[in-house]
């Protein structure tokens, strides 16, 4: 697949529709119709089938004016970096479990990553905080955020910063695709709710297990 002045665009139109940037969203859309004639199919041929799908959501979302990023409410994108709140011990637990061998291979069968993954603990993606495990399969990445006993509220803005991160970071080609996941004690119903609709997977720890739910 060929990369040229479509491509480019087309990330300087991603980038400012993630962060809710309107007239840069809407120079960058014009701008990407003029280059490319309002043809689809030659959008398609520089940023493939995955991206062409996410391009026809942003253009339909522009024109339409429902104007907002692509799962969250877009709103409190962090600008200055924010605090990191040290985990307690029960939380700490369960993070070295799904951290290590037996406990990591049970997550990885239970998300739907292959065995072997690459798996990276407390990785910080800078302002918008430090994601407790950040798995890539391949073309796909899971931020994984874990809490000991029942998901706050809080969680879905904290699991929503961490897919901002990395599908900002898209424009590199290292993957096309991001797959948010909470793993807690239970989940109550607002909470399973808003993760749901934000297409967030929930996953319960249960002593040594885990359990994904539908």
């Amino acid at each position: 697949m060929r990369r040229g002045i479509i491509d480019a665009i087309y990330w300087r139109l991603h980038t400012s529709f993630l962060l809710n940037e309107r007239s840069e969203t809407e120079k960058y859309l014009s701008l990407l119709e003029d280059e490319s004639s309002n043809r689809d199919d030659l959008v398609l041929s520089e940023i493939g089938p995955i991206h062409m799908g996410r391009f026809r959501t942003i253009r339909e979302r522009v024109r339409s004016g429902s104007f907002g990023r692509l799962y969250g409410d877009g709103i409190g994108v962090p600008r200055n970096p924010i605090e990191f709140v040290s985990e307690d011990q029960s939380e700490d637990e369960v993070h070295r479990w799904l951290d290590g061998k037996d406990g990591g291979s049970i997550l990885l069968a239970c998300i739907g990553a292959s065995w072997g993954s690459i798996t990276c603990s407390e990785f910080v993606m800078g302002e918008y905080g430090r994601c407790d495990i950040l798995v890539r399969d391949g073309r796909t990445v899971y931020p994984v955020e874990i809490k000991a006993a029942e998901a706050p509220s809080s969680v879905v803005s904290q699991i929503d910063r961490y897919r901002l991160a990395m599908e900002l970071d898209m424009c590199l080609g290292l993957f096309d695709k991001v797959i948010p996941v909470v793993v807690a004690g239970d989940f109550g119903p607002y909470v399973r709710q808003e993760l749901s609709r934000c297409d967030v997977l929930m996953v319960c720890h249960e002593g040594k297990s885990l359990r994904r739910l539908a």
